[in-house]
């Protein structure tokens, strides 16, 4: 899996931005309530998945850290 892995961070760079805008950045054509609501509870979830992809980019470097 090592020589995957830039291309599966990469690609999870790329969900990631697509999600940040489309959250973010795209204009939302429903003001309801529920738009809104369902609207945080992503923006939660997209979030937790920022420090996943961190915690998943940096944990071979925090493994070596920690056995030296």
């Amino acid at each position: 899996m090592e020589s995957m892995r830039p291309y599966l961070l990469a690609s999870a760079l790329l969900l990631f931005g697509f999600s940040f805008w489309k959250l973010y950045l795209k204009k939302s054509e429903c003001k309801c309530a529920e738009d809104i609501k369902t609207r945080k509870m992503a923006r939660w979830i997209l979030w937790v998945g920022a420090v996943a992809i961190i915690f998943s980019a940096s944990f071979q470097s925090l493994l070596i850290h920690l056995y030296q």
